[in-house]
């Protein structure tokens, strides 16, 4: 993964993790998105959030068969 500081100041380790880990990858870069871009727009509770600009690149390696 490469990404800029907008995802990581608006989300949390482990919520990358959850997303990364299964699934789509192209699926999971759209859910981080929008789940960053909700927290940009308001702030909750004790989760982060930081208005920024935000762009993500993932790359997963298939296996070799």
């Amino acid at each position: 993964m490469l990404a800029t500081d907008g995802l990581f100041d608006n989300l949390l380790p482990d919520e990358i993790v959850g997303y990364v880990r299964k699934g789509l990858l192209a699926s999971a870069v759209g859910r981080m998105a929008d789940k960053a871009l909700d927290r940009m727009r308001s702030s909750r509770g004790a989760a982060p959030s930081k208005p920024d600009d935000l762009t993500a690149l993932l790359f997963r390696r298939h296996p070799q068969r």
